[in-house]
């Protein structure tokens, strides 16, 4: 389709219905309710941040646009900035290969402290070419946990057993004599870092407690997620975050997000989130981290898929942060990978 007249506005609040109707549309397979929420986290942030995200107008019709929500992450040394999560770039299907990418990835040059994970092999090699500044990060990895419920999973895919998982999600748990996992209700009550950062030895976003309660429990599938305590000794050493979930047909449950003070315990994470998933008959795990694991591995029998997830920045403060923990918690990959 010819462009006549194309033209850039910069966000604002009143434009929250107009785009969100564009976005619904050009993803179809996206929940409408997931992109509400991620442009009412952008309303509801800094007035003097709405100019990261854009709109393409052409004859007074939305044809494009890029989004970008802030947060905050401690890189080495305890240095604390704040980064821009840019998602949902998006040029409509009639309008493609007519240099509309230059545009917005222009919009996106006017500032280097953007962040995006799980970005898609065609952008990925676009993006590249089209920023000023484009430093690729580690990739976010998929890992797969086995527990002996995968085989009724397997056959009940192929059509020789019908059982259903069941909603077990106790208050309390252990892993051991010293650990336990309890279920949490209350954010308030939960002994999180007064700073918000929880690793001792890597640099992680911000996971304070006005982050934990916007992400899990006042958003609109609050209801699907089950955060619990890891306690070591009585005292809080990290939390998990789960959530059922359904890939390529087979339910599992996803380790949605996780923190704790050592990166050691991270496996124990693994193991309990293993735990929880043989309590509720499901017997596969999925994992999306940029921790770089073993291929394979034992308690839990874990692997690890061939599939990456590209991320980048336009931040070189971050290329010299190696092991930035990144779970399905940050950006949209908990909305957009599975169910």
């Amino acid at each position: 389709m010819k462009m006549t007249n194309i033209k850039t506005v910069l966000y604002t609040p009143e434009w929250h219905e107009r785009l969100l109707a564009f976005m619904i549309a050009e993803y179809p397979g996206r929940s409408g309710s997931y992109l509400d929420w991620w442009l009412t986290n952008l309303d509801n942030g800094a007035q003097e941040n709405w100019d990261k995200t854009v709109i393409l107008m052409n004859e007074n019709k939305i044809i494009g646009c890029t989004t970008a929500n802030e947060t905050r992450m401690l890189l080495h040394e305890g240095k604390e900035k704040n980064v821009f999560l840019v998602a949902n770039v998006i040029i409509s299907d009639h309008f493609r290969g007519q240099g509309l990418s230059k545009i917005l990835y222009g919009q996106i040059n006017q500032f280097t402290n953007w962040f995006s994970t799980g970005i898609t092999d065609i952008a990925w090699s676009i993006q590249s070419k089209l920023m000023d500044v484009f430093i690729k990060l580690s990739p976010v990895r998929v890992y797969i946990s086995l527990n002996r419920f995968v085989v009724n999973a397997a056959l009940k895919k192929i059509g020789l057993l019908k059982y259903k998982s069941k909603e077990n999600y106790p208050e309390t748990f252990q892993l051991s004599k010293k650990e336990l996992f309890v279920k949490v209700d209350d954010i308030e009550k939960v002994d999180i870092p007064e700073s918000g950062y929880w690793m001792e030895d890597t640099a992680e976003f911000v996971r304070d407690r006005s982050f934990l309660k916007n992400r899990f429990f006042d958003m609109y599938r609050r209801g699907e997620y089950h955060m619990y305590d890891y306690l070591v000794n009585g005292i809080t050493e990290g939390y998990m975050v789960v959530r059922k979930t359904c890939l390529s047909g087979i339910d599992m449950l996803s380790l949605v997000d996780f923190r704790c003070r050592q990166s050691g315990y991270e496996r124990r994470m693994m193991s309990a989130v293993v735990r929880l998933a043989k309590m509720n008959r499901i017997g596969a795990v999925i994992t999306l981290a940029s921790r770089d694991y073993s291929w394979i591995s034992c308690n839990p029998l874990t692997i690890k898929m061939k599939k990456k997830l590209h991320t980048a920045t336009g931040d070189p403060g971050m290329e010299r942060c190696e092991n930035i923990l990144i779970t399905s918690a940050d950006s949209d990959l908990d909305f957009v990978y599975y169910k």
